[in-house]
């Protein structure tokens, strides 16, 4: 997995990539003109086998910090910023199921970022303190997972790729941190995974997006405003 970020303030871009076989997380510092220096050693993921980092601001200290997701252990390690795009080697460990791959987002309103996943969801207590949440009612086969406003309401709702099931499925936000019991699930085609959201038509409605590898295609979905809360 790879995600971007500026990491040491200084305007440009920086890469971080997670390295699955060597539970390490590695940080490219960029340079200018295109050139990065890599983090050497790589830091330690704290978790095993790394498979997906989300960068935020996890503790309102104005510094990125990275989200590192386990393929198989369920838990997420938070890598706390240092200052010029530098990590600690021991960082906390947070239990979230199914956390194959994993979002942030503020999902109660607090201004304190949250970590889930399609298996449930922990909510940022402050001082690096969470607590663990029911889940969306999503599948074990969501393999792809994001965060974002599909209905407009200014609070953020989950959309799940679901791998053997050929759908997505959306879970809408009540906005105090709990989630309507139903899904809502739309066909996206054959093995539809990892997901994505974007407004690709410029309606200002955030649209779904999921490719379809075992078919060599891409799935989007348009949102047309209207996303039923049970």
């Amino acid at each position: 997995s790879v995600t971007t970020a500026d990491l040491n303030g200084d305007g440009r871009i920086d890469i971080v990539t997670t390295n699955t076989s060597d539970n390490t997380v590695t940080v490219f510092l960029n340079q200018g003109s295109g050139t990065f220096l890599g983090s050497n050693p790589a830091y330690n993921s704290t978790v095993s086998q790394p498979i997906s980092v989300v960068a935020r601001d996890m503790n309102n200290d104005g510094r990125i910090d990275l989200v590192v997701a386990s393929w198989y252990s369920d838990n997420v390690a938070v890598l706390l910023n240092q200052g010029a795009g530098v990590f600690p080697t021991t960082n906390p460990t947070i239990s979230v199921a199914h956390a194959y791959q994993i979002d942030v987002g503020d999902l109660n309103g607090d201004g304190l970022m949250d970590i889930a996943s399609s298996g449930g969801y922990v909510l940022n207590q402050g001082s690096m303190a969470f607590s663990t949440q029911t889940g969306f009612g999503m599948t074990s086969d969501c393999l792809g997972f994001r965060i974002g406003d599909l209905n407009g309401d200014a609070k953020p709702d989950v959309l799940c790729a679901n791998y053997s099931g050929g759908t997505v499925s959306v879970a809408i936000n009540r906005g105090n941190g709990t989630f309507y019991n139903t899904t809502q699930s739309y066909p996206a085609n054959a093995s539809p995974y990892p997901c994505a959201m974007a407004d690709v038509n410029l309606d200002g409605l955030l649209d779904a997006v999921v490719p379809n590898p075992d078919a060599n295609t891409c799935t989007v979905l348009l949102n047309t405003g209207y996303v039923p809360c049970p």
